[in-house]
């Protein structure tokens, strides 16, 4: 894997390391160009546990065409939709359960697990397409991690897009107050 940190934006090659089939067309792997920005939201809004997580995801769910309904709504619309319910305290409560399971039953997570599976990605640790022979999605989201962390500019830049994206969630009054 090789990655790539620009000013604001990033891009991870993930060579094909399979065999090919004579005279079939050639496997160069997957690349994956984006920006801070859209990985801290792709992070927050599908409650990834790190950068290297969001990373995978997004390589999984690339070949996955999104889905619109009749009201315009895509499968962002749910986790977006419920991360601002959690954040701005209108969730529906959860009954007193185990952590495990409030975790299962918190509306911000079912809406997360609903935007994965429609994105065609899941948050499970799992082997790569079979079509492709390549790292499998741990080594990846690890080797991304392993990469930002040792970019002091890279990290910074992510946390500052992180921050800019809740910024979005706050009252207008309390954005101006806080300049």
């Amino acid at each position: 894997m090789d990655t790539e940190f620009g000013a604001t934006q990033i891009m991870v090659t993930i060579p094909y390391e399979g065999e090919q089939a004579e005279g079939a067309p050639t496997d160069m792997g997957q690349v994956l160009h984006t920006t801070y920005d859209a990985l801290a939201a792709w992070g927050e809004l599908l409650g990834s546990q790190s950068p290297g997580q969001t990373i995978q995801i997004m390589l999984d769910s690339a070949t996955t065409p999104e889905q619109v309904d009749e009201d315009g709504r895509n499968p962002w619309t749910i986790a977006y939709e419920a991360l601002d319910a959690a954040l701005s305290d209108t969730a529906a409560p959860t009954m007193v359960l185990t952590a495990d399971e409030a975790s299962l039953n918190d509306p911000l997570t079912a809406a997360q697990q609903r935007t994965l599976s429609a994105l065609g990605a899941t948050t499970t640790t799992r082997p790569a397409r079979a079509r492709s022979k390549r790292s499998t999605a741990t080594s990846v989201a690890a080797m991304f991690d392993m990469a930002i962390a040792e970019d002091s500019t890279a990290a910074a830049a992510l946390n500052q897009a992180q921050e800019q994206f809740y910024q979005q969630f706050m009252p207008e009054e309390r954005n101006n107050n806080e300049r």
